[in-house]
């Protein structure tokens, strides 16, 4: 092989080296950056969701509370509405 041939076919080779770990190094660190900003979007959307059901939470408690309150209530005056008819 001749001289000239060698140094292309060498040229060649480092070329497709040096294309080859620099796409590996930029896909690994984009893949990395991908995966950061996801965890962080993720974060924030279960951040909200929690928010939203912690407000949905305390209107139900308030709710069950009333509803307590409502039924003792009406069974002291059912107790002194029954007795007295008796």
């Amino acid at each position: 092989m001749r001289i000239r041939k060698r140094l292309i076919l060498f040229s060649m080779v480092v070329c497709l080296i040096s294309i080859l770990l620099i796409s590996l190094i930029n896909y690994l660190i984009s893949i990395k950056e991908l995966e950061r900003e996801v965890n962080l979007n993720n974060q924030s959307f279960a951040n909200i969701i929690a928010k939203e059901l912690d407000k949905w939470i305390a209107i139900q408690i308030e709710s069950l509370i009333e509803t307590s309150d409502s039924i003792a209530y009406n069974e002291k005056n059912y107790e002194g509405i029954i007795l007295k008819d008796i």
